[in-house]
């Protein structure tokens, strides 16, 4: 028996707008015509998925039954989509692969920094802790009891998963020697790190991998350490983000004791390949590793004072580091540092003239766009 006419054109617009809600809720944007082909597939699925669920809480299975749930779905899914249309229209956004990139989301924010702590004799271990080095490091001491590193990180993951509930934020460690340390007692450490990322609702986890300090005397750092560190880092995160495997980046100014297994480790290599401020650290020494660009985020430095007479003082133009990512196929283009983003003048006295404009990280979504 053939389905009428008009119940078959409300099938299809049912799959129709109940896949294009997922492709929203996701924020995958493709062209016009791959959008409506995506949206009917998922549409399928969602459809796939009802009669299943029906049965799973003991309802009647019957075509109106399974007709009037996909229906609700449909509606439910198609909210977000019809929010979105409303506001940019139908998306007709050319990207050049059907490969999902890290910037077509935008998805990584990465806090920084975690510091290593000693514990105390009789067996010391090292771990990873919110120190507030940043304040007391460069603004004279001024963190008070009420705006700590702990503080910063509830309310900047709180405010960035209101505005994108997709967004995944990582905590980062700073830096060379600290991972050394880490390293000589990986399990501590990694043990220490999963109630962190626990406490403040993480996504994964950062490395600044440069040198900025000597490593203690008599610690053996190597290739085998490394992994070791984040075998033991990958085993416990996984148990604190069990729906998704956790998300892993290193950030690095220079190459030693990275070869491929350890990269490998990594979900992107975030290379510090800036205009000013990288050391003259390049995306082809790590392409060179890897022997590929599918996990290289190329990186711009955005941090930089506007009205500053110096190259070296100027944010980065990220032209340059995202057309090589185009050409290349990588997977995306990353920003140090939001919170010192063009920033347009470092005068006294201080006010708002010293807050971020982040006209780097706009100017990068726009062209990634």
């Amino acid at each position: 028996m053939l389905m009428p006419f008009p119940a078959l054109i409300l099938l299809i617009l049912c799959h129709f707008i109940a896949g294009y809600g997922i492709l929203t809720l996701f924020s995958i944007r493709q062209k016009t015509a791959i959008t409506i082909a995506l949206s009917l597939i998922l549409g399928i699925a969602v459809a796939s998925f009802i009669p299943f669920l029906l049965q799973l809480c003991y309802l009647p299975l019957t075509p109106g039954s399974v007709f009037f749930s996909l229906a609700v779905a449909s509606l439910l899914l198609g909210i977000p989509a019809a929010l979105r249309i409303k506001k940019e229209g139908f998306p007709a956004i050319r990207i050049r692969s059907f490969r999902i990139h890290a910037y077509e989301i935008p998805f990584l924010l990465i806090l920084g920094f975690l510091r290593i702590a000693e514990t105390s004799p009789p067996n010391p271990v090292y771990i990873p802790k919110f120190t507030n080095w940043r304040d007391n490091q460069f603004n004279g001491g001024w963190s008070t009891p009420d705006d700590t590193d702990a503080d910063r990180v509830r309310l900047v993951t709180q405010t960035a998963r209101a505005r994108n509930p997709n967004i995944k934020i990582l905590v980062s460690l700073g830096w060379y020697a600290e991972l050394v340390q880490a390293a000589s007692t990986p399990q501590a450490f990694a043990t220490e790190l999963a109630s962190i990322v626990r406490t403040y609702g993480l996504d994964g986890f950062d490395i600044d991998y440069e040198e900025t300090d000597p490593p203690p005397e008599k610690m053996t750092f190597g290739p085998a350490e490394f992994i070791a560190l984040m075998k033991a880092v990958t085993q416990e995160l996984a148990k604190v983000t069990p729906m998704h495997r956790p998300i892993l980046t290193i950030c690095p100014a220079m190459t030693g004791h990275l070869n491929k297994d350890v990269l490998s480790c990594f979900t992107y290599t975030m290379p510090q390949s800036y205009g000013h401020g990288g050391n003259g650290t390049t995306v082809a020494a790590y392409e060179d590793i890897l022997k590929s660009y599918k996990t290289i985020i190329y990186g711009v430095n955005g941090e930089g004072v506007l009205d500053d007479h110096s190259p070296s003082n100027r944010p980065d133009d990220p032209t340059t580091s995202v057309q090589g990512m185009k050409k290349n196929g990588a997977a995306g283009v990353f920003s140090w540092r939001l919170d010192t983003d063009s920033i347009p003048t470092w005068h006294l006295p201080e006010g708002d003239a010293q807050l971020p404009t982040f006209a780097v990280a706009n100017k990068i979504w726009e062209m990634l766009r």
